[in-house]
């Protein structure tokens, strides 16, 4: 009887045990991976994530930022604060959290595609050879991916550009003066548009 009250007793320990344990926390599965996110954090990401899609990119941020501090290395926290920060302008800070994400899982996706996106477009961070090796690095990840074609399409104008440049860099480097040979380029054109007209 003794033995019952105890394995009893343990069993009832082990029980509340769990209980604790599943009740002040949850399984999120995000892009395949589950990650235990606490009651509070659940809380601030289910606000963050209606902040965010009510356009409140702020209160979105804070709320996100309250996930990581229960948990640095949440991934998810850290992409979506990333998209935060990209829909405030704040591009330096979007790389950062979409780099952070790929340091923390190498396979999620999005972040590749969303930091190519941004190195890919004109301005302060635009740098070809990054946005080309995050875009590739996404379609291993993706191949079939909706976004295949599009940036197909912008992989194969950029390597275009490549060569336009450097054929006007070698065009520059072989002549002397290159306003020169611009100037006798286009007077040749010209000499054969008038010699037409006659």
């Amino acid at each position: 009887m003794r033995t019952f009250k105890r394995s009893a007793f343990t069993i009832s320990c082990i029980g509340i045990a769990l209980v604790l344990f599943f009740s002040s926390c949850t399984m999120v599965k995000k892009d395949g991976n589950y990650q235990k996110i606490s009651h509070d954090s659940n809380y601030h990401w289910q606000m963050g994530t209606a902040y965010f899609k009510n356009g409140s990119y702020e209160k979105a941020e804070h709320e996100f930022k309250q996930v990581l501090e229960d948990n640095p290395r949440n991934s998810n926290a850290h992409y979506k604060l990333g998209v935060v920060y990209n829909r405030q302008g704040l591009i330096k800070k979007s790389c950062n959290e979409f780099l952070t994400v790929i340091s923390i899982d190498e396979n999620y996706t999005k972040a590749y595609y969303n930091l190519a996106a941004l190195y890919s477009m004109k301005g302060p961070f635009y740098n070809v050879e990054k946005a080309e090796i995050l875009f590739n690095t996404y379609l291993e990840l993706e191949p079939n991916s909706k976004h295949r074609k599009k940036i197909e399409h912008w992989l194969a104008q950029d390597e275009e550009q490549e060569k336009i440049i450097s054929d006007k860099k070698s065009e520059l480097k072989t002549s002397r003066n290159p306003s020169q040979a611009n100037y006798k380029k286009w007077l040749e054109e010209q000499s054969g548009m008038i010699g037409e007209k006659e």
